[in-house]
């Protein structure tokens, strides 16, 4: 018995156990969730408008995302090259960094400035309804412009986040989601003596969100007492080696992003050829499943954080049991959700249907994708906490090739296929799942072979001169 009560004390308290991954997921699925959140308001809003707007939502969300995901997912990976640094007691070494993820995000605004003026042409060639594709039009062109500013703010927030300091996501994530939820209500529908913006309302509340949180983030990083040790201000401007650095090991980073984005934008185009009623009961699956996600992406975010840590301090092993410890805490989590949604049924559809318009012919498709929505978050629970760890060590362009097969060959050529034979919403939803699945015990394969525990994003000299970190987190 003693043995057992010690067993259960250490894999809590101990190093990489699981206090320490809650310590860090918590706050961090707040933030990660966040955007994530906006968007979720943003659909249940519009279902209170219209069938149209809750379908047009998802195709012009998501081309934002696959158009800018992968300078996204690049940026991002910032936080690994911080937390290695961190690792290796390299403190003076996080400003470059912070200024290359923040170059990459501008780059990646740049570009989706200049699509947004082809968005007529673009959506066109989708082929959906008239009022749908007027509706993605709109939506898509106000999205363009609010992303820059969310990126660099999260690649300002790795400041804190990458040295396990992750509160301050928290409660940024939490205002800026609170106070999209009021712009939402108040321009799409005409309150507070706001004007009634329909469908460009609700892109307008997330782009003042998505601004105003980039410069909290400035305003809280970039100060005076963080320059002596991080050269927050002493290294602003462009470091041509160190974005170059940053492209290497993040453009496999970003190009996962990308495809996970590109599939789920390439599903919903497709989808959308069935109907109207089918494209919005799919989207609202995917929020549910969205929401379920939200904490398996704090706990992602805090694996791939210790795991940087201890890969720049030179204790893989102790990543190995952070990983364990945050699968184990993920997949608990996973299976209250799948309860959940089970004995709760339709509950789960009054906020989109509390104040929709013909939510009749929606709620059967969702309904009947529910049991697809328990299987896909079992499937991706297992590839993020997975894909999270190697990416955290570096092993990034694995990722990105398997994914890269995943997408093209396995995802969405047969579905294609099952648009042609005539199949529905539920044999793509089926065929989702199994893609998923495959590709989680690919990424499970490849960590346990333990290929990833060489691996570092340390130039030389900083490897020979790190401090370590042990197994503390500041």
């Amino acid at each position: 018995m003693n043995l057992v009560v010690h067993k259960l004390r250490d894999n809590w308290q101990g190093p990489a156990g699981y206090k320490r991954i809650v310590e860090l997921a918590l706050p961090m699925l707040v933030s990660m969730g966040a955007f994530s959140f906006m968007q979720a308001m943003n659909r249940i809003f519009l279902s209170w408008l219209s069938p149209a707007a809750l379908a047009a939502s998802g195709p012009a969300s998501g081309l934002v995302w696959a158009i800018f995901c992968v300078f996204l997912g690049t940026a991002l990976y910032t936080s690994t090259f911080v937390a290695q640094y961190h690792g290796a007691g390299r403190s003076e070494l996080v400003g470059r960094a912070l200024w290359a993820g923040v170059t990459v995000a501008w780059l990646g605004q740049a570009l989706l400035g200049i699509v947004s003026l082809f968005a007529d042409e673009l959506f066109a060639l989708v082929g959906h309804a008239d009022e749908v594709r007027a509706l993605e039009v709109e939506y898509f062109r106000i999205s363009c412009w609010g992303v820059g500013a969310m990126a660099s703010g999260a690649v300002l927030g790795s400041f804190y986040s990458a040295r396990g300091q992750t509160r301050p996501l928290m409660w940024i994530g939490v205002a800026m989601a609170a106070l999209n939820i009021v712009l939402d209500y108040a321009l799409v529908f005409g309150h507070f003596g706001l004007p009634a913006l329909g469908m460009a309302g609700a892109a307008w509340a997330t782009f003042v969100c998505q601004w105003l949180g980039g410069l909290v983030w400035a305003l809280l990083v970039l100060r005076k007492e963080h320059d002596a040790q991080y050269r927050v201000l002493s290294d602003f401007g462009f470091h041509a080696a160190e974005v170059r650095r940053l492209l290497r090991f993040g453009l496999p980073s970003g190009a996962h992003f990308f495809l996970d984005g590109a599939a789920w934008t390439a599903f919903s185009l497709i989808v959308g050829r069935l109907g109207t009623s089918t494209l919005a009961g799919s989207n609202v699956a995917w929020q549910i499943n969205s929401f379920g996600l939200m904490p398996i992406l704090g706990a992602g975010g805090a694996t791939a954080i210790v795991v940087a840590q201890f890969q720049g301090a030179g204790t893989p092993e102790l990543g190995v049991r952070a990983t364990r410890s945050a699968l184990h805490l993920a997949l608990v989590y996973m299976s209250l959700f799948a309860l959940l949604l089970v004995a709760l049924g339709d509950c789960v559809l009054l906020p989109f249907s509390a104040g929709a318009k013909d939510f009749a012919a929606i709620a059967p498709v969702a309904r009947s994708l529910f049991g697809f929505v328990v299987a896909l978050g079992f499937c991706h629970t297992v590839q993020m906490l997975y894909a999270s760890a190697l990416k955290g060590a570096g092993d990034v362009r694995f990722i990105m090739w398997t994914l890269a097969l995943s997408a093209s060959v396995g995802f969405v050529l047969p579905l294609l296929l099952l648009l042609h034979f005539g199949f529905g919403v539920q044999a793509m939803w089926a065929w989702f799942v199994l893609d998923a699945g495959v590709v989680a015990l690919i990424f499970r394969a490849r960590f346990r072979s333990g290929r990833w525990t060489g691996l570092s994003l340390l130039e030389p000299s900083v490897i020979d001169s790190r401090g370590g970190i042990s197994d503390k987190i500041d």
